[in-house]
């Protein structure tokens, strides 16, 4: 086998960059006022505790208004499932304008990010987030650090194990060692208050 006898090349693990405060309100209001379809999409994306494919697979009929849930198919490996996910209070208006009168067997997010019978791919969100936020605003942090930043303050208000069952993750060490980007300062603000003394 001459792949086992190949080296693993070594990479630096970067630290997850992800907006700041003041960046967030800048996007949301540009967005709002300039691409109020993507600033939607954002939005459901912000505080649904998916992946962007799972949630571009997402049809009409997978929506549970009366519950205040959809329906997602996740994909590890060789498993897949489905799961319901919790439609936030805060979600809730922008659900409700997207799928107002719209057919069951729609997509929920089509061409133009408005519902429609074909599905669009995930790199088509990248590519929208570079061109109208990273290159006119100035931002560097990608998309996809808005589930790290979501998830990182769910575990600030609720806790880690609630963060990890809102991602639909099985256990929090995904939420420990990926989602939560402030994990590492929540252990070491623990360890500098420590007291114990030497002597």
């Amino acid at each position: 086998n001459v792949i086992r006898d190949i080296k693993k090349r070594k990479v630096v693990k970067r630290i997850r960059q992800v907006l700041t405060n003041e960046e967030r309100v800048v996007v949301n209001k540009y967005l709002q006022e300039n691409y109020p379809e993507f600033h939607r999409f954002l939005n459901i994306f912000f505080h649904s505790g998916s992946r962007t494919t799972e949630l571009l697979r997402v049809k009409v009929s997978d929506v549970d208004f009366e519950k205040q849930r959809f329906k997602v198919l996740i994909q590890k490996g060789h498993e897949f499932k489905e799961v319901w996910k919790v439609i936030k209070d805060i979600a809730l208006p922008f659900w409700e304008q997207l799928l107002i009168n719209t057919p069951k067997d729609y997509f929920v997010f089509s061409k133009g990010l408005n519902p429609g019978l074909h599905q669009i791919k995930a790199f088509q969100i990248n590519k929208r987030w570079y061109r109208l936020v990273k290159k006119k605003l100035n931002i560097t942090a990608d998309f996809y650090s808005l589930k790290h930043l979501h998830t990182t303050e769910v575990v600030d208000l609720i806790g880690e194990m609630e963060a990890a069952k809102h991602n639909s993750h099985t256990s929090v060490s995904m939420v420990k060692s990926i989602y939560d980007v402030k994990n590492k300062s929540r252990v070491n603000n623990k360890i500098i208050s420590l007291q114990n003394k030497f002597a």
